[in-house]
């Protein structure tokens, strides 16, 4: 029976006429529900849109809040109070460039500034209490980078500043928060002191200037401090320097940025500050046009020499 060409036919025939018939337009599976899904989804998101509520519009809002042009303070012989800042951590590694030579050469300079992490962006597109600071590479003054000293004791705004005299740092640009250095926790004991904002100055905002000099603080305290010159920021109440840790590196929304953070790095060999702890209070420098003539011509130029 089974080798009957007449059987086989009609077993085929049998087959065909039973077959399950599907037209192009019929669905297979769970369609109704997964059609019903992607209505919901294009719902929600045009509902987010209208009102602004989509991570890529937030991050946008974010990006154009923190990268507001700021103007600095030009360069004067002192520095001085409710007058906006950079401040720069001048000896830090901040890029390879080609040189005239065609040998890569290190450009050094990186710049404290505020950061907006993942966590917050859903809920604030600008800074608030609690943002991290970093050292960045943005030598543009915007606000995020750009800083503005304000006394402790109500000194007025044009007033100078002196070795050793308290102030607090407020970033420019913003409603009133300060940079604070936070106490160790059970979290984080281990660690150096992480350095935050906060929108209500305390004691462990108070930080004051030292000379780079160890032999010379005694002899400076009470002096005018100088800015563009290279200083030791220290925080009050913990006696611990303002540092940018080199080897440690944070990602972030704007690249790769150095953590920075309150602690004293010192050479076994001389006993004083190391690279970490210089910083220089930046001031709007001067067109130098020797510089630029020289720059033109493929000469080797220092960064800090041609204008922004």
């Amino acid at each position: 029976m089974f080798g009957n060409p007449d059987f086989e036919q009609r077993e085929k025939e049998e087959a065909w006429r039973n077959r399950i018939i599907y037209t192009p337009p019929v669905h297979v599976g769970q369609w109704f529900e997964e059609v019903n899904k992607m209505r919901e989804e294009l719902k929600t998101i045009q509902f987010k849109r209208d009102r602004c509520d989509l991570l890529v519009q937030k991050t946008r809002a974010m990006y154009k809040n923190v990268l507001r042009p700021m103007r600095i303070a030009k360069d004067a012989p002192t520095i001085e109070f409710g007058k906006n800042y950079l401040l720069k951590s001048p000896d830090i590694p901040a890029r390879t460039v080609i040189g005239q030579n065609g040998q890569p050469k290190l450009k050094c300079g990186v710049y404290l500034a505020a950061i907006i992490d993942e966590k917050i962006i859903d809920t604030a597109q600008q800074f608030i209490k609690g943002c991290l600071l970093t050292a960045c590479l943005e030598r543009l003054p915007c606000v995020r980078n750009t800083f503005t000293f304000e006394g402790c004791d109500g000194q007025e705004e044009g007033k100078r500043i002196h070795y050793g005299e308290d102030f607090y740092i407020r970033i420019a640009g913003s409603d009133g928060l300060y940079v604070q250095c936070e106490n160790s926790t059970m979290n984080d004991f281990n660690e150096h002191l992480s350095v935050r904002l906060t929108d209500c100055p305390n004691g462990y905002s108070r930080f004051n200037i030292l000379n780079v000099d160890k032999d010379l603080r005694v002899e400076t305290w009470g002096y005018d401090a100088p800015p563009n010159a290279k200083i030791i920021i220290q925080h009050t109440a913990s006696g611990r320097n303002l540092a940018v840790e080199k080897t440690k590196l944070i990602p972030t929304f704007y690249g790769p940025e150095y953590k920075v953070s309150c602690h004293n790095f010192v050479s076994i060999q001389t006993k004083t500050e190391t690279v970490e702890n210089y910083w220089k209070v930046w001031t709007e420098q001067k067109i130098d046009m020797n510089a630029i003539v020289r720059a033109a011509k493929g000469e080797e130029v220092d960064d800090e020499l041609l204008p922004d």
